[in-house]
């Protein structure tokens, strides 16, 4: 379950943009973890569907 919770927390780490980076290099970092989250998803047991929820929540926002 912890490994689960460090996507997210990685995600939310990178939105709130703690190096003052450009739109460009949030956008480049947030869609490297959800890539990784998509690669790693059978490690994620039974949170998988939750990461499919949170993935499919976070590109909703990408425009």
């Amino acid at each position: 379950m912890a490994y689960t919770y460090r996507f997210v927390h990685a995600v939310a780490h990178w939105l709130g943009n703690p190096h003052e980076g450009s739109a460009v290099m949030v956008r480049r970092r947030v869609n490297g973890l959800l890539g990784a989250m998509q690669r790693h998803r059978a490690k994620a047991g039974t949170l998988a569907g939750a990461f499919d929820h949170f993935q499919k929540v976070t590109r909703s926002y990408r425009p």
